[in-house]
């Protein structure tokens, strides 16, 4: 078996990102890192969300010019949004399902948060006994001769 040791050292790629420390192993800990997990999911859908109702901005003639509206935005964020603008300008069925899915999902998150917040509610409830009814015996049947 190798040991870690014998590895040879290998440069790090990308960049070292500090992770906080969450306890996974309690209910509240799990709960908590869901509820990060839903904010970031909340933010981004609802980021691309923001940016297909910038739609108005795009001039229908000349689609790919950047609208002065967004000049001031860094340039990556701004070829972002015209991008997300130009797909939500297409008929349903040609534009890409992330729009939808980034829609439903922000809707959903909020419709449950929503729900969340309101508490328990009242279930109305009637019951009736039904009497199953009692069985006979089988009885062979023959005609007389």
């Amino acid at each position: 078996m190798m040991d870690l040791d014998d590895l040879p050292e290998a440069p790090l790629e990308g960049e070292l990102v500090e992770v906080d420390e969450m306890d996974l192993t309690t209910a509240d800990g799990r709960r908590e890192k869901l509820r990060e997990l839903e904010d970031e999911l909340l933010t981004q859908s609802l980021g691309v969300v923001g940016a297909a109702m910038d739609f108005a901005e795009i001039d229908p003639k000349k689609p790919k010019e950047m609208p002065e509206v967004w000049k001031d935005l860094p340039p990556e964020e701004a070829i972002k949004k015209l991008r997300i603008a130009q797909y939500a300008l297409l008929p349903k069925k040609e534009a890409p399902t992330a729009l939808d899915i980034a829609t439903k999902l922000g809707v959903s998150i909020i419709k449950a948060r929503a729900v969340e917040k309101a508490g328990p509610r009242d279930i109305a409830i009637d019951t009736i006994q039904i009497v199953a009814p009692q069985q006979y015996p089988e009885l062979e049947v023959r005609e007389r001769e």
